[in-house]
């Protein structure tokens, strides 16, 4: 039963996460290079929107499976050294990756709750957004690349 239950928890933390970084990959690389180009003003504005709202139950499903598995899979792992002890190499391996994904967290509500809202409400309003355009493709582009360096953070933890 351990192995099954630690199997499906390795399982649906995989797929949270290729869930989520594949929405930053996609959103960085393709979406909003694409929209930006393509689209213009009041539909642009609508199109983030749109897309926003289609995509936060993904992501907030994904959050809640990492979550939840995230904690049981550390819990379980032979070189957990318990709350608060960083006395090994995997243990700051993860420290440093739980702060990173903390602030990939708080970057992401910013994102959607402020610069999107700002964003859309921009580009529908016929107002200049060049500045809140640029914001928000940093802003992505930071969180592709934290989530990839929180990939490469787990990858070596395992390894060691």
């Amino acid at each position: 039963m351990d192995t099954v239950l630690h199997a499906a928890a390795t399982w649906l933390h995989l797929l949270a996460t290729a869930i989520l970084i594949g929405q930053y990959v996609l959103l960085s690389f393709v979406y909003v290079p694409l929209f930006t180009r393509q689209l213009k003003g009041a539909t642009l504005g609508e199109m983030l929107e749109a897309l926003f709202d289609k995509a936060r139950p993904f992501v907030l499903g994904s959050v809640l499976v990492f979550i939840i598995t995230g904690i049981y899979l550390m819990l379980v792992d032979s070189s957990y050294l318990g709350f608060g002890d960083f006395g090994n190499t995997w243990s700051v391996m993860m420290l440093v990756k739980h702060i990173l994904v903390l602030a990939l967290f708080v970057l992401g509500a910013y994102v959607e709750r402020t610069l999107v809202v700002k964003l859309a409400g921009a580009l529908k309003a016929g107002q200049e957004s060049s500045a809140l355009t640029g914001q928000f493709r940093t802003a992505m582009n930071a969180m592709m690349l934290g989530s990839i360096v929180i990939l490469l953070l787990t990858a070596l933890a395992e390894a060691v």
